[in-house]
């Protein structure tokens, strides 16, 4: 192994690590989310975290977890900070293997929080066993034979919007990556491949679901019928609601008459046709089941449960799934005119056992004086 793979591994061990540490403090956390600016790549976040502490507030945070022999902690304190005002989240967290006093001191007065070397070790201490049990991120699309390279782009982009689209366009553009999934878990249900459909399926809920309560936020004091139909509306009408969609068509139709004076019979079709299709986006059954005082406020703890079972080392279909999540399942299969039946049933042949990848190595690590990973203290969970 090379010394730019070794470090690799190292690093992609200590992200899921500090995953595994993250979610058991309550987190929604995703790995390796990319930052584009104007098509380019500016960086990675290494994780990012959400967070409903109530339900009128949202937590938003992002760590940079670096596990190197010369791990530059002050630079990533900075490189951090910067970030985290640039999309304005709420957190800023760095790991490092550096133990010094002087880096922790540093980051806190800056607003950062310092995750040191020692602090590493005693989570990898901790959570080995743990990790073995849910599929790492580089292994989600390892399906023997591969999946298709859309497939993955549409996860690359799906990861993308967590960033700076948690919005209605970004639950619109997550909800057509839940029929995009669903048609290809039906098509690829009895091919290696169809886990791997299933296991996006169930990541692109997760994802909607987050969007969709970081919306929730502000409908929170609002009754129940002016949520749903403020529900409905932007799922319709994305972010800008009826406004943008009127403002776009009526730009549409200025540019016509000014370059086809004669085409004012186009002008009209084109918006009988824009409002033919909006009438036909059936956003009122998403509303109506979402926008209820119930589900409106466990949409967080859904969001974590399809996250958990999109990466499930030994894989569920859809109908081992708890009643629950096959209940939101069959919404969204109603919204898109699936047939429940249809996606409910189960494979046959070799998929019908649903077994994920081989487990990892499991990695050597130093014990404690019991042979035991020691606890971490309760300053540490805080």
């Amino acid at each position: 192994m090379t010394p730019q793979n070794k470090g690799a591994r190292l690093g992609a061990e200590a992200e899921e690590v500090l995953r595994e540490y993250f979610q058991e403090a309550g987190y929604f956390v995703v790995r390796g989310v990319p930052y584009i600016h104007d098509d380019s790549a500016i960086s990675d976040i290494d994780l990012w975290l959400y967070l409903r502490p109530s339900p009128f507030a949202r937590l938003r945070g992002i760590v940079d977890a670096k596990r190197t022999n010369r791990p530059r902690a002050a630079e990533r304190i900075v490189w951090t900070l910067g970030l985290r005002d640039i999309l304005g989240v709420d957190q800023a967290i760095v790991a490092t293997t550096d133990n010094r006093p002087s880096v922790a001191e540093f980051g806190r007065k800056h607003g950062v929080l310092v995750l040191d070397g020692e602090f590493q070790q005693r989570l990898l201490r901790r959570f080995p066993q743990r990790a073995l049990s849910r599929l790492a991120d580089e292994e989600l699309c390892a399906a023997k034979g591969g999946v298709p390279d859309s497939w993955k782009a549409c996860a690359a982009k799906a990861k993308e919007r967590l960033l700076l689209k948690l919005e209605f366009d970004g639950c619109n553009a997550w909800l057509a990556d839940v029929g995009f999934f669903a048609q290809a878990y039906i098509g690829e249900r009895d091919s290696v491949a169809g886990p791997t459909a299933a296991r996006l399926f169930y990541l692109m809920i997760a994802y909607f679901l987050i969007g969709l309560d970081f919306v929730a936020a502000e409908l929170a004091v609002e009754p129940e019928e002016p949520r749903i139909r403020a529900l409905a509306d932007g799922f319709r009408f994305g972010s800008g609601g009826r406004e943008r969609v009127d403002r776009m068509l009526r730009q549409v139709g200025q540019l016509v008459a000014a370059y086809l004076p004669s085409a004012s019979g186009v002008i009209a079709r084109v918006s009988v046709d824009a409002e033919r299709q909006l009438a036909s986006v059936p956003a009122e059954v998403l509303a109506q089941y979402f926008g209820g005082a119930d589900r409106i406020r466990s949409l967080f703890r859904l969001a974590i449960e399809f996250e958990k079972a999109a990466y499930l080392r030994s894989f569920k279909h859809p109908s081992e799934l708890d009643i629950q999540l096959q209940g939101t399942i069959s919404v969204f299969l109603d919204y898109f005119g699936i047939d429940r039946s249809l996606f409910f049933r189960e494979p046959t042949g070799a998929q019908a056992t649903g077994a994920g990848p081989e487990a990892p190595k499991q990695l050597t690590l130093a014990k404690g004086k019991d042979n035991s990973p020691p606890a971490l203290d309760s300053a540490e969970n805080e």
